[in-house]
């Protein structure tokens, strides 16, 4: 069980010091995925409730439901109290618009003393550099495949799911119904009602498909099975 206390307020609710962080980033642009996870290498993983909470509205604020779970969660895991139901609990109970935005993960992080990387570059900060990890611009071809894979997950259904009976018999038929329970939530296994069925280059029909999210070491999602 985890032992962080409930954030004020229950979930949803919020730290006050942390929402009415106005700084901005020096370059005055949106933060970058690389400067985030930069940012939260500096925040302990396992803080007090409240620090926890406000890192995981942040990340939802910022990135979204499903990259931002995995973020968290990724990092989460480097708590002593990590819980994984709980971390997906808290995670289904933020709130959209609960007003705890990217500004205060990075106020945070500021005060563990995390810089941003113009302010790393003077003697004063030099020796707290990160280095960022280098990333290629994307495609027109990347940026179609995300598209492709973000549509097809999002016609997905969850395990549990009146639709998602054709995969329910077919885990039944291979004698796998008995581990339904344990598999990951939602947010990792589903089931697409009719997925298009590609050979020779054509498209042959769509059937019922599972559908598994990918991810990378840190527990990014980087692609569909």
């Amino acid at each position: 069980m985890d032992e962080r206390k409930s954030p004020a307020g229950g979930p949803g609710g919020g730290n006050a010091s942390c929402t009415h962080y106005t700084a901005p980033d020096p370059r005055g642009q949106p933060p970058t995925l690389p400067e985030i996870e930069s940012a939260m290498a500096a925040i302990d993983p396992g803080c007090d409730r409240q620090t926890w909470f406000t890192v995981a509205a942040a990340l939802k604020d910022a990135l979204g439901d499903q990259e931002g779970f995995h973020l968290f969660a990724h990092w989460s895991r480097g708590g002593g109290s990590y819980n994984p139901a709980d971390t997906r609990d808290t995670w289904r109970s933020i709130r959209e618009g609960g007003g705890i935005g990217i500004k205060s993960l990075f106020k945070l992080a500021r005060d563990a003393g995390w810089r941003w990387e113009s302010e790393r570059s003077t003697p004063r900060n030099r020796a707290t550099a990160r280095p960022t990890p280098a990333r290629h611009a994307p495609s027109t071809a990347d940026h179609q495949a995300k598209a492709r894979l973000r549509a097809t997950w999002k016609a997905s259904l969850p395990l549990d799911h009146p639709g998602a009976e054709p995969a329910r018999r077919y885990m039944k038929a291979r004698g796998l119904d008995g581990i339904l329970a344990d598999l990951p939530g939602p947010e990792v296994v589903r089931c697409h009602p009719a997925l298009p069925y590609w050979q020779d280059g054509r498209e042959i029909g769509r059937f019922p498909a599972l559908v598994a999210v990918v991810q990378d070491v840190t527990g990014r999602a980087v692609s569909l099975h």
